[in-house]
């Protein structure tokens, strides 16, 4: 370093002197020629010379009297040429000197057409503030009612006689709703003011929630009890009005009364209680608050009725075991991890048992005959030990305990490998019904105790009862979570089921925090808002993740607004609840911290400067994906297919179209009247998939609405040969208000040498995130008729998996696993960046983005220009061949105003590599940094002509001047003064593994210590005296350019200790910055190295997971832990709707309430019955 700033600062003195000779040599000649000519025409005036021809004498000149004759001769042919010459020639000698100068000094100025920067539209930043219309106060009654989610299913018909039985109370302020032991057996809907739930400690009442107008206050449990019509009192539990009130209360009879007369619409509200019950009231439980023994009742549970079989001594249970051991043993596995096989009863004893098991199920189903259940239950023997049910298994059953002990166990949050015990199960109750009523994992794993006789009924045999019999459905659900504790019950009334209408504000920025949310299915975007006008996207929020926690604990303000992508189910939790759970159970607060945590490490990690990060500019934790076309000439059926197996080979992926969801769920599956199930099952295939693929039809069909309303993210798909234009679809998704992000990818053949007019599709599209280039052959084009997607997937299927395709690059942008490598700046140390790339390929490591500055941006446009990885040698070396060469340099020189350079050498040498290609055009995405010296501060760089960017990102203060930027005019240099190696800017837009490749110089700590004061001449002295010791002292070149990197070498540190980072530097310390002529042996250095370092990756497994499925390191905390089994937002392959087997007559005429307006009203629903219901029975409380 000390020697090559050295180098430097001697060049730079005798360039400038030679230089300010050179000038001062051409000025004095100037200056002399022009003296010269102006005294000869002066003379020529003044002393006019005439001859006479008649005289004859021949005159002899004296040396300066022929001088002065030929200058004055000379000077009358100049006279005469100027006055009859042609205009071309009336130019004077010195005009034409300074306008060659100025031709030569001065810049040229050429007319380039700046491209606009593209940003998103409001829409996307901003919530939707656009109200709906006032309705009649009978309509409003009916959305209230429909505001209750377990109820919003029911059809019309249902809610006029539900509203025959509403009673409409007033209640003054400070009055009790319903008191503390009160039989709780009413749905409360607020019309007016504003009602309280408090639940009662050993000290204090917490309000643990407040609902105002429209909402409802209601345990979902209890509705269990009221179907049955055996309301039970609610302990510690009581409410009341906070101001005056005017509430709707609906009675717990007509629950009963009309269940008869409406089975399908309630065996599917049970089913949603329970669904509500096991997903949000359990998981929040257990996977945000740790809670594993409270979420079941202490101690040995003494159930109300037990079996008659309980009555008889174990001896007789142990005597019918000896006498079917000999048969049994092999079959009765004693290991835990075995799974446990029917045994076979042939004594007259097991029939008894049998007979006795099948009788008290009867009466637990609630059935008269229990004939019924004879082959539909089986009775099996366990052994001790057996894990019959395992956390997270999709095998569901049923299992009456005949005889014996059960246990109920969880895994641990801190020792995932440790199952916790929850509570004991004993003789005549029932384990699995809520997994096999609701479809969902088992929540529990469960094992058997001692030795134990159960009965068995298989989840098919249960759906057949119940298709008989519906009130099975009410029975069964009310035993299964009869066995969790209060606590439990009291959470489940306390938190909120709530959905986010796409578009609208969940909460705004500064607004008090009164909540934090959980999301269950959607996506949220989190808007940051930093001066008026100026909005900035810090993150997006899918499935699991919790929004808002941060505010809560710490008692602040919003500090971002978040708004709904789509519609988004989410679980409410009250900050008052959180009080109540820390004051109740202390022992979750190392979870909440836990929990806190993460968000703020997240939050960090997601607060990067508006500079560094484009809006939108990544996607992470994506659920569902629309795929629409462009034209009907798209092979869009070819691509998603390409498309889904890509996907599937990273994370298990689902590929719906319209017609194999007709073909799978019946060609009536799409109407209107079957909206609630179509949009249950494929939230059911949500949960069960990591990504969903939604390929829409080519027109705006029911299909395609339902689709782009679910998708996280819009993939517009067109064919890149053609013309730029506007698809049909997309020109309706502004209609739709659509905010999901939109990604352009364009489809070539695989001949195409380089993608080109990528620029005029983005601007014609508007606002698309980012864009990707795709190659197909020939084959995936013809695939055009999406009735040919089953046979397609099956062959495609079977072929070999190339992680270097460009589908295989979108798909690992899709799932935040993509690869990306940083390559920093060094001058000709750079020729190492071209042996890493080598060594990547040789590796089968692929490469899905690429980031340079300074050298690695000449390099890094190289490689995305073309992968190809002989013809990147090829080209490097002969660049490098060009920099190194002496006379470019020379002929470059100028006089040092701005830099010692023109720069033209360099513009020339970019051009010729480059041409006229933009960034948009690369196959693999791009970009670089720079240095913005205008406005001081870092720019990334993602469109625009390749070549600029490339040369702002090489422009090294005081070789080359810097570049202007067309777009607004501002002034860029080397981006390595601010970002040397940028590995933080590429994790900011989605990247989950980061090669950064330094090949920058190192930085020289040891100096002399000169003592307080430093003298010239001193150092000046010890540097040229050969006898003196040597010293190291900063010149003054040498302080200015470690000042410029002060915030370069503060930032390479943080990336070194970044844990997605994989750091590496080739040995290439001996070589300058200007060895340009050692391309060949840099670049060996370089390859060998790489080639060693991936080696060792390969052999400690390293590089295998840099390959690994979807990572939860790029998305939120709650998806950094993959779903594990028992984890409650995952769900089964197949979804059975109990409400489609118990209805037995298909009413296709029925009308829901979701297809009521306003306008439709009178002509469709007697509204008056409906007024009058709400309001015939008001009385004063």
């Amino acid at each position: 370093m000390d020697a090559f700033m050295q180098f430097i600062q001697l060049l730079y003195e005798n360039l400038k002197i030679i230089t300010i000779g050179m000038g001062c040599i051409f000025i004095t000649w100037v200056i002399n020629r022009f003296m010269r000519l102006n005294v000869a025409t002066s003379s020529a005036t003044k002393y006019p010379v005439t001859f006479s021809r008649k005289a004859s004498f021949n005159y002899r000149f004296r040396k300066r009297d022929r001088m002065l004759f030929y200058g004055r001769k000379l000077m009358r042919k100049v006279t005469s040429a100027v006055i009859n010459g042609d205009k071309k020639q009336k130019l004077r000698k010195r005009d034409r000197v300074f306008r060659f100068a100025s031709k030569f000094l001065r810049p040229q100025k050429k007319d380039f057409t700046a491209r606009p920067i593209r940003r998103p539209p409001d829409a996307f930043l901003e919530a939707d503030t656009t109200s709906l219309p006032v309705s009649p106060k009978s309509i409003q009654l009916l959305n209230m009612l429909k505001s209750i989610r377990i109820l919003g299913h029911f059809e019309i018909p249902f809610f006029l006689d539900v509203c025959k039985h509403i009673e409409t109370k007033r209640f003054a302020a400070d009055q009790f709703v319903f008191k503390d032991g009160e039989i709780h057996d009413c749905i409360y809907i607020v019309e007016s003011g504003r009602l309280s739930l408090f639940i009662k400690d050993e000290k204090f009442d917490f309000e643990v929630k407040s609902v105002g107008r429209g909402d409802s206050l209601y345990c979902s449990l209890s509705i269990l009890d009221m179907i049955k019509n055996q309301a039970r009192p609610m302990r510690n539990v009581f409410a009341k009005a906070t101001e005056e009130s005017v509430v709707l209360q609906l009675k717990s009879s007509v629950f009963n009364d009309i269940f008869d007369k409406y089975p399908e619409s309630w065996t599917r509200t049970v089913q949603i209680i329970l669904l509500r019950f096991q997903r949000i009231t359990l998981a929040t439980l257990y996977r945000y608050f740790g809670f594993t023994s409270e979420l079941s009742k202490t101690g040995i549970r003494t159930v109300s009725k037990l079996s008659p079989l309980q009555e008889q001594p174990c001896k007789d249970f142990r005597e019918i075991k000896s006498e079917n051991e000999g048969a049994a043993s092999e079959d009765c596995p004693t290991s835990e991890s075995a799974f446990p096989t029917f045994v076979a009863s042939t004594t007259d004893d097991d029939s008894d048992i049998f007979r006795v098991a099948i009788e008290e199920l009867a009466k637990l189903f609630g059935m008269k005959e229990a004939s019924f259940l004879v082959d539909k239950v089986k009775v099996e023997n366990f052994d001790p030990g057996i894990m019959i049910v395992r956390q997270g298994s999709n095998e569901l059953q049923l299992f009456y305990v005949v005889s014996g002990l059960l246990e109920l166990l969880l895994e641990s949050q801190e020792e995932p490998d440790v199952l916790l015990p929850i509570s004991i199960v004993q003789t005549g109750d029932v384990v699995g019904g809520l997994s096999v009523l609701t479809g969902e994992p088992s929540f529990f794993a469960v094992r058997t105790r001692s030795f134990c006789q159960l009965a068995v009924v298989e989840r098919k045999g249960l759906y057949e009862i119940i298709s008989e019999y519906p009130r099975v459905v009410v029975n069964v659900a009310s035993a299964a979570v009869e066995s969790y504790s209060d606590f439990v019950k009291e959470f489940d009334m306390a938190v909120d089921w709530e959905i986010c209408e796409s578009g609208k504000a969940l909460y705004k920025q500064n607004e008090q925090a009164d909540a934090l949310y959980v999301v269950l299915s959607g996506r949220l975007r989190s808007v940051l808002t930093r001066e008026p006008g100026t909005r900035e996207v810090l993150n997006e929020h899918g499935r699991g993740d919790v929004v808002g926690l941060v505010e809560i604990w710490t008692l602040r303000r919003r500090s971002t607004s978040v708004i709904a992508i789509r519609d988004t189910e989410l679980c409410k939790i009250y900050a008052t609840l959180m009080n109540f759970i820390k004051s109740k159970h202390p022992q979750v607060l190392s979870n909440i911290i836990r929990l806190l945590g993460r968000c703020i490490i997240e939050q960090q990690q997601q607060t990067i400067s508006a500079v560094h990060r484009e809006p939108l500019a990544h996607v992470s934790n994506l659920n569902t994906i629309a795929v629409i076309a462009v034209s009907d000439e798209v092979p869009l059926t070819g691509f998603t297919v390409e498309l889904w197996n890509a996907l599937n080979s990273i994370t298990p992926t689902e590929l719906f179209s319209s017609y194999t969801l007709q073909d799978m769920l019946g060609p009536t599956a799409l109407d209107k009247v079957n909206e609630y199930q179509i949009i249950t099952w494929l939230n059911q295939q949500e949960d069960s998939n990591s990504i969903v693929l939604y390929q829409c039809d080519v027109e705006l069909t029911t299909f395609t609405s339902l689709c782009i309303r679910r998708a996280d993210c819009i993939l517009i798909v067109a064919n890149g040969e053609q013309e730029p234009m506007v698809g049909e679809i997309e020109k309706e998704l502004e209609n739709l208000t659509v905010r999901a992000q939109k990604e352009l990818i364009l489809l070539w053949h695989d001949s195409t040498d380089r993608p080109r007019r990528t620029a005029e599709w983005l601007d014609l599209h508007g606002w698309v995130s980012s864009h990707y280039h795709v190659r197909f052959r020939d084959r995936v084009f013809r695939q055009r008729n999406p009735k040919r997607m089953l046979r397609y997937k099956e062959r495609i299927i079977r072929r070999y998996d190339n992680r270097y395709t460009d589908i295989a690059r979108l798909a690992r942008a899709l799932t935040s696993t993509s690869i990306g490598i940083v390559l920093g700046g060094g001058g000709a140390r750079g020729a190492a960046h071209v042996g890493i790339i080598k060594a990547l390929k040789d590796h089968g490591i692929p490469v899905d983005i690429v980031a340079g500055v300074s050298i690695g941006a000449f390099v890094g446009g190289m490689y995305c220009l073309d992968s190809d990885v002989p013809k990147l040698i090829m080209c490097a070396k002969q660049a490098f061949k060009e920099a190194a060469s002496f006379w470019a340099r020379l002929f470059d020189l100028t006089y040092p105003v701005s830099a010692l350079f023109t720069g033209k050498a360099l513009n020339r040498l970019l051009k010729s590599v480059f041409n006229d290609v933009e960034i948009e055009d690369l196959w693999i995405p791009y970009f670089n940094v720079t240095t913005d010296i205008t406005s001081s501060e870092m720019r990334v760089h993602r469109s625009g002509t390749l070549w600029r960017y490339c040369r702002a990102s090489m422009s090294l203060a005081g070789f080359v001047p810097p570049i202007f930027d067309l777009t607004d005019e501002h002034l860029l240099l080397d981006g390595g003064y601010v970002n040397n190696l940028p590995a933080d800017v590429m994790r900011s837009l989605g990247v989950r593994t980061v090669i950064a490749v330094d090949v920058g110089a190192l930085t020289e700590t040891e100096f002399t210590n000169y003592g307080d004061s430093l003298s010239g001449w001193w150092a000046l002295w010890k540097k040229y005296n050969p006898w003196a010791s040597p010293v190291r002292v900063m010149s003054m070149a040498e302080i200015q350019s470690r000042l410029a990197y002060v915030s370069c070498v503060r930032q390479l540190e943080e990336v070194k200790k970044a844990p997605y980072c994989h750091y590496v530097r080739p040995p290439i310390d001996k070589y300058q910055t200007f060895d340009f002529n050692l391309f060949d042996e840099i670049f060996n250095v370089g390859y060998w190295h790489g080639k060693t370092l991936f080696e060792e990756w390969k052999s400690s497994g390293k590089l295998q997971e840099v390959f690994d499925g979807r990572s939860a390191n790029i998305s939120t905390f709650a998806q950094r832990e993959k779903f594990k089994q028992g984890f409650a937002f995952t769900s089964a392959q197949s979804f059975t709707d109990l409400a489609a087997m118990v209805s037995k007559i298909h009413r296709p005429f029925e009308t829901s309430l979701d297809e009521i307006s306003e306008e439709e009203g009178d002509d469709r629903i007697p509204l008056d019955l409906v007024h009058s219901a709400g309001s015939s029975s008001s009385k004063m409380v």
